[in-house]
């Protein structure tokens, strides 16, 4: 007699199929920016691996809209940037499914390098009592000046 046995490993949650799993935006794929808007941006383009950016104004956004993440999931964002700029904050904002605003109290901010050559990774604690429930829409500010900057990945993570 044969049997046949089939072996599966659980698969992580996509966002949609052939994507990363939510939370991960790595930015692999050329002319693919993975559902990130901008604003005050006069150049965003996926290419060799990278989002890159020029910010129009000292106040460059980007968006992910449309998002349904669990909050108590992430403690951690990583994010690998190379900024060009003077700049040394970047910031990001998040609405949940009970508060939709877009505002400081929901807000971390980075302290970034500025003038980099090479990618830097910094790490946000996600520890912030607004951090909770559904988090429907992430705003990233990447830097306060006009110029230059290239984003390896963004990644929310578990630890």
């Amino acid at each position: 007699d044969t049997y046949t046995a089939i072996l599966t490993s659980p698969t992580p949650e996509v966002i949609e199929e052939n994507s990363e799993p939510a939370g991960i935006w790595n930015f692999n794929e050329d002319d693919n920016v993975q559902d990130w808007e901008a604003q005050s941006v006069s150049q965003m383009s996926a290419i060799g691996g990278v989002l890159r950016l020029t910010a129009a104004t000292t106040d460059p956004q980007m968006y992910m809209r449309n998002i349904s993440l669990d909050a108590t999931k992430y403690k951690v964002l990583k994010l690998r940037i190379k900024n060009y700029t003077k700049s040394k904050l970047a910031e990001l904002f998040f609405a949940t499914d009970t508060d939709s605003s877009l505002n400081a109290a929901k807000s971390f901010k980075i302290t970034i390098e500025p003038n980099t050559d090479d990618f830097v990774e910094y790490e946000i604690d996600l520890n912030n009592a607004s951090w909770k429930g559904t988090i429907t829409q992430l705003r990233f500010d990447p830097v306060t000046a006009i110029g230059d900057m290239e984003i390896d990945y963004i990644m929310l993570c578990e630890e």
